[in-house]
Parts: C-alpha cells; sequence; structure tokens
C-alpha cells in the first residue's frame, strides 16, 4: 500500500512538473518570436524619427504656428465690427433710411430716390421692396 501512495504522489509531481515545462516553454516561444508587422513598425518609427532629427524640419512646425495664430488673429479682427454692431441693436436707424423713408412716404420714384440719395437704381428698388415687405409684415 505504501507503494501505491508513493507511485501516485511521483506520478502527480511529474505531471506537475510537466506543465509547468510547457508552459514555461510557451511562454519562452511567445516573446522571443515578434510578428512581423512589428518589425515593419519599428522601422517605420525609427525613419519618422531620423527625418525628424533631421536638421531642414525644425523650422516648419514653428511656421505653420505662425501661420494659425495669424489666422486667428485675422478671424478675431473680422469678428469684432460683428460684435460692435450687435451692440448698436437698440439704436436709431441710419440717416439715409429715414430720408428714405420720408422720400417713400412722398410717392417718388426709384429713380428720384436713387438721385436723391447718391445710391444705384437697383439699390433704391431693393430698398423700396424692403420697405413694402416691412408695411405688409407689421402688426398695426
Amino acid at each position: 500500500m505504501n507503494n501505491s501512495i508513493a507511485l501516485v504522489i511521483c506520478s502527480t509531481l511529474l505531471g506537475f512538473c510537466l506543465s509547468l515545462i510547457v508552459i514555461a516553454l510557451l511562454q519562452k516561444k511567445k516573446n522571443t518570436v515578434p510578428p512581423s508587422h512589428d518589425k515593419k513598425r519599428i522601422k517605420r518609427l525609427e525613419k519618422k524619427l531620423n527625418q525628424a532629427l533631421a536638421t531642414g524640419n525644425q523650422s516648419a512646425p514653428i511656421s505653420t504656428f505662425k501661420q494659425s495664430l495669424d489666422n486667428a488673429s485675422l478671424t478675431t479682427d473680422f469678428q469684432v465690427p460683428r460684435l460692435l454692431n450687435q451692440a448698436r441693436i437698440h439704436q436709431p436707424p441710419p440717416e439715409k433710411y429715414t430720408i428714405f423713408k420720408k422720400l417713400i412716404s412722398q410717392g417718388l420714384s426709384k429713380e428720384e430716390i436713387a438721385s436723391v440719395l447718391s445710391i444705384s437704381t437697383i439699390e433704391a428698388g431693393q430698398l423700396m421692396n424692403l420697405h413694402s415687405m416691412a408695411k405688409t409684415n407689421s402688426p398695426t
């Protein structure tokens, strides 16, 4: 009976040791063989690193940053007049439009209004159309 217990214990230990050896070999094989796409990726990264270290590419990021800064400044310059105009919402209309309203109420034609205000007849016609649309849409 002692022989059979010793045999079972030895076979169990032998199986355990063999499984540990197999696991260790599989881990070693997995870590030592890099896939081919990793090698290609490493070469691409090395190439990019060498290009970045070249002396000719140092001014490119500075110039693109300066260009984007100039574009931001230009955009801000375009937005300032619009913001100033929005702040003047509750001011009376310009004198030109006040005079236009008086002339149209007197029944002058678009040619006569254009000559008085020194604007084109096309602009006078457009203003007349806007005035008539404003009249029809007014709540009074």
